[in-house]
């Protein structure tokens, strides 16, 4: 029994085998590398369109913005302390009295 599934498998590896040396070579059109390289030339061009040049710096900056209010919208709420100390739980951290002190006093700015 293992030698017939054995012999199944040599005879297979042969036809795979067979098969890779009987494959045929296809040759490009000659004109097929320049047309190639001008549309590839066409699509940089046209990648750099007004609108695309405006569009880039401006989602730039509304991300930025809107990182910069979720940072004031995090450091000034009035209840960070009390979040800080959850954390600090969470994560069994220990805030001596000196951290939080500081911490009230940053907030106060």
């Amino acid at each position: 029994m293992k030698d017939n599934i054995n012999k199944d498998i040599a005879e297979e590896v042969e036809k795979t085998m067979a098969l890779l040396d009987t494959r045929v070579e296809i040759e490009a059109d000659s004109w097929f590398y320049t047309r190639l390289r001008a549309k590839l030339s066409e699509k940089d061009v046209s990648s750099n369109t007004p609108f695309s040049v405006l569009l880039k710096p401006a989602l730039l900056l509304v991300f930025l913005l809107i990182n910069i209010a979720a940072l004031f919208y995090v450091f000034n709420r009035s209840e960070g302390v009390s979040a800080q100390r959850k954390i600090a739980e969470e994560y069994s951290l220990t805030l001596n009295s000196y951290e939080l002190l500081d911490l009230n006093l940053q907030q106060g700015e």
